[in-house]
């Protein structure tokens, strides 16, 4: 061996490591360093990271077999113990390489990382975790419409009666007026429990709505109800121009559409997928580990 090299250091584990610890480095070393593993690299990155893995791999032809690992480390200690002339390197120091050789090969190590944290189906564990996430929030803002829909029928004759019609101006904070017409009811014998009624007040020029419900008890004491709409200035003109309008009640009735559902479904069985996928891969880097 013409020049000195310290494969401890090369592989970047302790004179005390064990077997595996030195047949973990290499895979590592070699994983980063691989050819395979370089595509968006400069050229001179590339000859400098081959020239590294074949330093790794002399490394390892050396400590991964324990007679020529034992013959080495009693030259290693007998270096590490012999006093060194000033200027020399020492016994745990590597070649010196200029600075753009070193970033150089910083670059490839940074590269090969990336490359292999978004390549190896054991190392890929944030997907399932984010295909969760937004499967759940899909199928959460799937679920609001899907319980909330409604569907207007319009029923014949009118269940509620209409005691009275108003429109009002209040002063807001920022000192602006607030228009508002408000109507004021009360339940029939027509009137259905927990039924969502829209009542629809057409003037001919402005066409108000109101939606309302009543309880099993309410019906039973006949509860009136006020709602209010706030409408602009030019309706509540119109409005108090025009006090005669045409009543027309409609039943609102859910109206549930599994569409809604779809994209978190879809989502979560991509996580399901995805899930499965990176246990199965998983179990076969631990197996080969164990081998």
């Amino acid at each position: 061996m013409d020049e000195w090299e310290d494969y401890y250091q090369i592989l970047g584990v302790n004179p005390d490591a064990t077997a595996d610890d030195i047949k973990r480095a290499y895979r590592d070393k070699s994983f980063i360093l691989h050819p395979d593993r370089l595509n968006g690299t400069p050229a001179s990155a590339k000859d400098r990271a081959q020239e590294e893995l074949k330093r790794v791999n002399r490394a390892y032809d050396i400590l991964g077999d324990p007679k020529k690992r034992q013959e080495y480390h009693a030259k290693w200690m007998r270096r590490r113990a012999r006093p060194r002339p000033t200027g020399e390197r020492g016994a745990n120091s590597a070649p010196s390489t200029n600075k753009a050789a070193a970033g150089d090969v910083s670059r490839v190590k940074t590269v090969a990382l990336w490359h292999r944290y978004w390549s190896r189906a054991d190392r890929i564990r944030v997907l399932p975790r984010i295909l969760l996430i937004l499967g759940i929030a899909g199928l959460i803002a799937g679920l609001i419409p899907y319980f909330t829909n409604t569907v207007a029928v319009q029923i014949e004759g009118i269940p509620i009666q209409i005691n009275k019609a108003t429109y009002y101006t209040s002063q807001g904070f920022w000192g602006t007026t607030n228009y508002y017409s408000e109507i004021q009811v009360e339940p029939t014998q027509a009137t259905e429990p927990n039924t969502s009624y829209l009542l629809v007040l057409d003037s001919g020029v402005v066409k108000q709505k109101y939606r309302m419900s009543w309880s099993q008890l309410e019906l039973a004491i006949r509860k009136a109800k006020t709602a209010t709409n706030k409408v602009s200035q030019d309706e509540y003109t119109a409005l108090g121009m025009q006090q005669q309008y045409a009543t027309s009640a409609f039943e609102l009735r859910p109206q549930h559409q599994p569409l809604y559902l779809v994209p978190g479904l879809v989502i979560l069985t991509g996580f399901i997928l995805s899930y499965m996928r990176y246990r199965g891969s998983a179990g076969r880097n631990k197996g080969g580990d164990c081998k």
